[in-house]
């Protein structure tokens, strides 16, 4: 083309630079131990999932696990780049400890149902009442 362009690096381009919500609900939330991979994603709001999901402990308490339950879980939804999910999949241990998935997100200040990415603990296991929160970390 005539700006040396061609159409495969454009698309390219373009799908690193591509804004996507993602909804976080541990360490990656505003204050905790990797907000710092958010800086350059901009903040919506506070979200909540439908009651179909719940977080554990994983390893003594230092980070949560989204499991599949019939809880409501609580966090935060940013609007980043593409590039920007491609590394949350590398920090996440994306396919081997948690998968991503896209799921419906209530924003709590509008009530607006969005769609945004999600990471969901890999490995199901059993988990007792004590073991299930809403929000992380555990304020009780």
């Amino acid at each position: 083309t005539a700006s040396g362009i061609t159409k495969k690096e454009t698309r390219g381009e373009s799908t690193m630079d591509m804004k996507t919500k993602i909804f976080v609900y541990g360490t990656l939330k505003e204050g905790q131990a990797n907000d710092h991979y958010m800086r350059n994603a901009t903040l919506i709001g506070d979200g909540q999932t439908k009651k179909q999901w719940a977080l554990v402990d994983v390893a003594g308490g230092a980070f949560p696990a989204m499991v599949q339950d019939e809880m409501s879980v609580k966090g935060e939804v940013y609007e980043a780049s593409e590039s920007l999910l491609h590394d949350l999949d590398i920090l996440e241990g994306t396919p081997h400890l948690y998968m991503r998935y896209k799921i419906p997100i209530t924003l709590i200040e509008s009530n607006e149902v969005i769609s945004a990415w999600a990471y969901v603990l890999r490995h199901r296991g059993r988990y007792t009442a004590d073991e299930k929160m809403e929000v992380w970390p555990c304020t009780e």
